[in-house]
């Protein structure tokens, strides 16, 4: 995912911060998995860099499937940072 962001960030002159989100735990496949068992299987798989940050913030993910972990990431931030303002970016969506 790393080369996306990296390549919308030079190409829109936004900087990239890629070491303040940070999983720490690798799930298995939640290709089967529906919206409520996504959100529960992700709840710990996230945490953050200590730094403190504010501003805007573009969250960039290759799949929006249910939004799990999407959710579950800004909710992590919020949880920390409540000034922060997200935005949202995905390369595909999935049904």
């Amino acid at each position: 995912m790393i080369p996306f962001a990296k390549t919308l960030a030079e190409q829109s002159g936004i900087s990239l911060v890629e070491d303040f989100l940070i999983r720490v735990e690798n799930n298995p496949s939640q290709v089967f998995k529906n919206r409520e068992k996504r959100l529960n299987s992700i709840q710990n798989a996230f945490s953050l860099n200590p730094k403190k940050i504010n501003g805007n913030f573009l969250l960039v993910d290759d799949v929006l499937t249910t939004g799990a972990t999407l959710s579950t990431c800004i909710n992590l931030i919020h949880s920390h940072h409540p000034e922060v303002k997200i935005s949202v970016m995905t390369m595909a969506c999935a049904q």
